[in-house]
């Protein structure tokens, strides 16, 4: 729980970055530079058993999607008090996600977030079918979740300066969450610590999706 704490207050931060060529009206040229869909490189990771990535939008929304095939493990929350899973057609979950969304602001070379609310998301392969999503919790975050980084692109390349990769959420707000909630923030918080603490790294580098 002090890991996982450690990691929600402040500890492996990841977020989106501005270009540096000239501005341009309404939106400026860094603020252009951001928009998109990047997913963080880390070597020695397959990207289905652990994935993050940022979406940024015009008009300043963004979202968080942390996740992958070790969240397959939701099913066994079922076990605990106060929590009761309904994952629909899907017989077996193949994993799921994390997902944050909130707002984005620039101002010269940072970038603040504020996020908002929080979702779960599972995935399988149904008969017929094949792969699908389902999300199966949602709610709005309390308290002062914000986040504010320095970064930079260059081509397709998005480089994040911080003290870490965060996932959003302080550890003082876990408390007041839907406890199926809580119980996903610890897994993902765990999992995460674990594939980039190793690194030891203040920076991380993100590529663009296209």
């Amino acid at each position: 729980m002090q890991t996982f704490a450690l990691l929600l207050a402040g500890a492996v931060a990841l977020v989106g970055c501005l270009s540096d060529s000239a501005e341009e009206a309404p939106l400026s040229s860094k603020s252009q530079g951001l928009l998109g869909d990047w997913r963080l490189a880390l070597a020695d990771v397959e990207p289905d058993e652990f994935a993050f990535s940022y979406s940024f939008a015009r008009g300043g929304t963004f979202t968080n999607r942390i996740g992958g095939a070790f969240l397959k493990r939701i099913e066994e929350l079922n076990e605990i008090e106060g929590i009761d899973i309904d994952t629909g057609r899907i017989d077996a979950l193949d994993g799921g996600f994390l997902i944050f969304s909130g707002t984005w602001s620039e101002d010269g070379e940072s970038l603040d977030l504020v996020f908002d609310t929080l979702e779960i998301e599972v995935f399988g392969t149904v008969p017929l079918i094949g792969r699908l999503a389902l999300p199966i919790h949602s709610e709005p975050l309390a308290g002062d979740n914000q986040l504010g980084y320095g970064c930079r692109v260059t081509g397709g390349r998005l480089t994040l300066d911080g003290q870490s990769l965060t996932l959003g959420i302080g550890a003082s707000e876990i408390a007041g969450l839907d406890p199926l909630a809580a119980e996903v923030l610890r897994m993902v918080g765990d999992f995460a610590l674990s594939q980039l603490s190793a690194s030891d790294a203040d920076e991380y580098v993100m590529t663009r999706v296209d």
